[in-house]
């Protein structure tokens, strides 16, 4: 049975991936922002700011939020803040 509950595990990670933390943006990481609700491209990261630039061509620096930045899949899915 805790094979089972593994399996189950990792396929609800496929399904519902977690939101990433700081220590997994990358630049020029491509991810989906739940707040804007689009995608986006990680520029430079710093302590105190995130530089991204949208694909409707608008840029911004913010500081980092948790919950914030998902995997690029998650634009398919209703992601709830």
């Amino acid at each position: 049975m805790l094979k089972i509950e593994k399996i189950k595990e990792e396929i609800k990670k496929l399904i519902v991936p977690e939101p990433y933390k700081f220590e997994d943006l990358k630049p020029n990481m491509w991810v989906y922002d739940g707040i804007e609700k689009l995608i986006c491209q990680i520029g430079l990261i710093s302590k105190n700011a995130i530089h991204r630039e949208y694909v409707d061509g608008t840029i911004s620096d913010s500081p980092f939020e948790e919950n914030r930045f998902f995997p690029v899949q998650c634009a398919n899915l209703e992601i709830e803040n």
